[in-house]
């Protein structure tokens, strides 16, 4: 965590590197040369503005930066995603300058902080209990990272060790991991038992939890495609980080429940610390080597930024809030849903009206005949019913009158 006060912090730090104006182009070489050794900061000697873009960084990072008098300070975290990598390259620092890394390098920085569960073997796995598509999504992406020329990408990422897969591979791209990880299962409520690795998983319960929360959403106005993408997001986040950060040192599945009002997902044991509370500041990875590859295929975020992207979501899409809390031995994250409109079914232009209310702010008896091509009467009533049931609520009085959401 850095402190409140930047200027201090970055004024305390010994510089690691002290880059000009011409060398800015090679920037996120540094970058990933710190990360990958420990962290750090870079000073840029240049009075041109500075835009830290970490496009191309893979595994995300975030990165803070600080300006002073025509310097730039970027503090570069170590941590344990490694190796970090940038365009497809891999750099490291060794006697005090800027290398790329080379197959004992990579090797050597794949397996440095894979002490978790997820990194241990399975000996005996057939060959066809693997995905196709997944085992070659994943190589086309480890290929992209250490190169072509490597014979075995797996065993150069540490997803194979002496010939045997990791728990990680089994879980990112086995057909049914819960052969032989029994507590991988994610126990439904009303449906039963999905056995599928991660990346079908998320896909299934997105599905299984839109076609039976919709209905409510379009009953608060939102739009087809506003449901679809605002959804898929934050129930991405919210499984990604149940299913990815979980104890699976504990013998017990995942837990969901989908109910009208809320998204309930249980996992056993904490995911954002170890302090005994859901600590949203403090990032914990309890398994680096199965999150590591899961954001190289796209699946996860940048480290600790889930909750607040949940956060801003559950505004921006008409969310209700978001829950996080110890229960029963792990974490309970719950999505709950804005029930405003649960149980008074629009019809398409009581529909159409909400939609043009949120654009618009609100809308006079005059807007909406002229909209919904009804007569001043038919206006009066729709719009004297809406009020009455507790949608909208009116304001002003005479030709200043308008009627808005409540």
């Amino acid at each position: 965590m850095l402190p409140e006060n930047l200027k201090d912090f970055f004024r305390s730090q010994e510089v690691s590197f002290a880059l000009d104006c011409q060398r800015i182009p090679s920037l996120m070489e540094f970058v990933v040369a710190l990360a990958n050794s420990g962290g750090g900061i870079i000073r840029v000697d240049c009075r041109d503005p500075l835009y830290v873009s970490s496009t191309g960084l893979n595994p995300p990072m975030e990165l803070v930066s600080f300006e002073d008098e025509g310097k730039t300070y970027i503090y570069v975290p170590d941590g344990p995603l490694k190796p970090y990598v940038y365009n497809g390259k891999i750099t490291i620092i060794k006697n005090d300058q800027v290398v790329y890394a080379g197959r004992e390098d990579i090797l050597r920085l794949a397996g440095e902080k894979d002490s978790d569960f997820t990194s241990e073997t399975v000996k005996g796995v057939p060959d066809n209990f693997y995905d196709s598509n997944l085992v070659n999504l994943l190589r086309d992406k480890l290929e992209e990272i250490y190169g072509s020329g490597i014979s075995n990408p797996f065993e150069a990422a540490g997803l194979v060790k002496n010939g045997n897969p990791t728990l990680a591979l089994l879980l990112l791209a086995g057909k049914d991991p819960s052969i032989y990880i029994p507590q991988s299962a994610v126990i439904v409520e009303g449906t039963g038992s999905l056995n599928m690795n991660i990346p079908y998983l998320v896909n299934r319960l997105f599905q299984l939890i839109s076609g039976k929360i919709r209905e409510v959403l379009l009953n608060q106005g939102l739009t087809e495609d506003k449901i679809h993408d605002c959804l898929k997001v934050s129930v991405e986040e919210v499984l990604i980080n149940s299913l990815l950060h979980r104890d699976y040192t504990v013998r017990v599945p995942n837990l969901v429940s989908i109910q009208d009002a809320s998204i309930r997902v249980w996992n056993p044991g904490l995911v954002a610390g170890e302090n005994g509370t859901p600590d949203p500041g403090y990032l914990y990875i309890r398994n680096p080597l199965l999150y590591r590859f899961a954001g190289i295929m796209g699946l996860a975020s940048t480290s600790g930024s889930g909750i607040l992207k949940l956060r801003k979501l559950s505004l921006l899409c008409n969310f209700g809030n978001i829950v996080h809390e110890i229960d029963n031995g792990g974490i309970k994250t719950v999505l709950n849903l804005k029930m405003t409109y649960q149980s008074k079914r629009l019809t398409e232009r009581e529909r159409k009206l909400l939609e043009y209310i949120k654009n618009a702010g609100y809308i006079t008896r005059k807007d909406y005949e002229r909209i919904m091509g009804v007569s001043e009467r038919t206006a009066r009533l729709d719009l004297s019913n809406l009020v009455k049931r507790g949608i909208l609520k009116k304001v002003g009085k005479g030709k200043n009158t308008v009627y808005e959401l409540t």
